[in-house]
């Protein structure tokens, strides 16, 4: 699998203090391959990169982070394709010394739709691990047969982030 682009916006803020980061990775995944495990691309491995532009952008950095929760999780077939060849998605955060701590999963993929909202664990404070010198967002996509075809696909995770003032 290939990584194909990574974006990082900065979103407006919700109320002072608080922002919204939202990551998305692109992955191209290969039409033919054995029932298993794959990973999803280089946009969400360089996440603690993306993470730290995004809180430059918003003028401060990770020094400030109070509180930061994961909001919103998506999985989308951007080829006009459905997910149905998926069996479990799941978003990991890892940061230096600290134990991993699960995002978002599903395991429901209907046939016929492209886009799948992920299921957040939005209680777990992630400013930790924002702070934390490294940090990267860790993906596993399981499956149970080919796509068929060669498919694009794209994650995208948003985390609200309260900064100190």
């Amino acid at each position: 699998m290939k990584a194909a682009a990574a974006a990082l916006l900065a979103l407006a803020a919700c109320h002072p203090g608080t922002i919204d980061v939202k990551v998305v990775s692109d992955a191209q995944l290969p039409a033919q391959m054995p029932a298993g495990y794959l990973g999803l691309g280089a946009g969400l491995s360089d996440f603690g990169n993306a993470f730290g532009q995004s809180l430059q952008g918003a003028g401060s950095d990770s020094a400030h982070v109070d509180q930061a929760h994961a909001t919103e999780a998506h999985l989308t077939a951007t080829d006009d394709g459905d997910l149905s060849f998926l069996s479990e998605v799941e978003l990991t955060l890892s940061a230096a010394g600290l134990p991993d701590v699960k995002l978002a999963s599903q395991t429901v993929f209907p046939a016929l739709q492209g886009t799948v909202a992920l299921t957040v664990d939005s209680a777990t404070d992630l400013a930790p691990y924002l702070k934390a010198s490294q940090v990267t967002v860790k993906s596993k996509l399981g499956y149970d047969h080919a796509p068929g075809h060669t498919r694009q696909v794209e994650a995208t995770l948003t985390l609200s982030v309260k900064l100190k003032l």
